[in-house]
């Protein structure tokens, strides 16, 4: 067994080999940007990138015997592989491959009945074989359902296959553009952030619990209960990290998305970011901070890894951001800037207490922090991306996790203690 799980991993790292080469090969071609001919290579661009030459179960089965490679692309539980899947606008979770397999096979029956002679009784047999937010869809909007679903098991069960071979060509082509963005400095951090962080313990807390600077107004704002404002970038920093986002767009090398929900944007562990930037920003100055912060300090002294990528969002791609919880203990997420309009981040309560026609509590609206300032929250609280009326908005998030707080509490997509890889 062990024998084929090893040639499982080679074939599916050579075929994702492969499939880089390609991409790389046909975003090259002067054909492949013609107006005639370039709709037909974008949609062939866009099935390559979804890894989808190994059948899910044989990737993840031959993963699952390198837990630290799979922990390295943020992958720490089994659940990941089935669970909490985003499909036109609804999370999906299912048990495991098995019974993700039967949802998939009576939804395409449903699917297909209802395009067959005698469709009204014959839908209403296979739809009792769905939930009841499935089986009320439309039969082309069950079709979207089913065909988002696959793929996003494809792309998970592959991820970390076709992760590496990315890693891989980036490593081998790229040219960065500011080569000082791979280690962090003093510099790129925000006069006000490293005085807050330097200076704690130096004086009493605020009344809401925050923490003070030498009795100086507060540099850190309570925005809703496990959620606080605060500047932690410089704009110049910002303003670097958006052309080297812009750059690395333009050199035609192949990325990966940032998770299930967001499409557009930057795995930085794939740019070689995080050994030299975010993980001396999490240790050294977002850790200490969170460890004096009420509903923080409990997990935060159990940090250990971190998943960090830029998001974007812009009209005509990744507009807004559905209701959701983080898989993080917690979440630092900035504004690098760009201009744009709307796009305010809303709040609702923690996870497991929300209902889907609950509104939200708080707000935040990114112009009127500014640049380089961030929202500190708890992964377990609910909240969403309103839609971007204009423009294009960068934001840097920082998914912060501990393996010993989900030991003794659960994972924070499936709740369990036992699928820990």
């Amino acid at each position: 067994r062990g024998i084929m799980l090893t040639a499982v991993r080679l074939l599916a790292a050579a075929l994702a080999n492969m499939a880089t080469g390609l991409i790389l090969l046909i975003r090259r071609l002067p054909i492949a940007k013609s107006a005639t001919h370039g709709p037909l290579f974008s949609g062939l661009l866009r099935r390559l990138e979804t890894p989808t030459a190994m059948p899910e179960r044989w990737v993840a089965e031959a993963a699952a015997g390198e837990p630290a490679e799979q922990l390295a692309h943020g992958i720490d539980c089994g659940c990941y592989y089935t669970a909490n899947l985003f499909a036109r606008g609804q999370h999906y979770s299912f048990r495991d491959v098995a019974h993700f397999d039967s949802f998939a096979a009576a939804l395409r029956r449903s699917v297909d009945a209802a395009d067959a002679p005698g469709a009204t009784v014959r839908a209403s047999q296979e739809d009792e074989e769905l939930p009841p937010n499935v089986s009320r869809l439309p039969a082309k909007e069950r079709a979207a359902v089913l065909d988002a679903l696959e793929t996003e098991v494809r792309r998970r069960g592959g991820m970390v296959v076709a992760s590496n071979a990315r890693k891989r060509a980036i490593s081998r082509e790229y040219e960065r553009l500011h080569p000082e963005l791979w280690e962090l400095s003093e510099d790129f951090l925000h006069p006000d952030f490293i005085r807050l962080v330097q200076g704690l313990g130096t004086s009493p807390p605020a009344e809401d619990g925050t923490p003070t600077v030498g009795g100086q107004a507060p540099v850190l704002r309570l925005l809703a209960p496990g959620a606080y404002v605060l500047p932690v970038f410089t704009p110049r920093f910002c303003r670097l990290l958006c052309e080297e986002v812009s750059h690395f767009r333009s050199s035609g090398l192949p990325r990966g998305q940032p998770n299930s929900m967001n499409k557009c944007g930057l795995l930085l562990h794939e740019l070689g970011l995080t050994d030299g930037l975010i993980e001396p920003l999490v240790q050294k100055w977002v850790k200490p901070l969170c460890k004096t912060l009420p509903s923080m300090d409990e997990v935060t002294p159990t940090i250990d890894h971190q998943r960090a990528f830029v998001v974007q969002y812009r009209t005509g791609e990744d507009e807004s951001l559905a209701a959701h919880f983080d898989n993080a203990e917690v979440t630092l997420n900035a504004n690098l800037g760009l201009d744009f309009t709307g796009g305010e981040l809303a709040l609702f309560g923690p996870s497991g207490g929300v209902k889907p026609t609950d509104k939200p509590t708080h707000f935040h609206d990114w112009q009127e922090s500014g640049v380089g300032h961030a929202v500190l929250h708890l992964g377990s609280r609910v909240h969403s991306a309103l839609p971007i009326s204009g423009g294009e908005r960068l934001n840097l998030v920082i998914w912060m996790r501990s393996r010993t707080w989900r030991a003794e509490h659960g994972c924070p997509m499936c709740g369990e203690t036992d699928r820990f890889l």
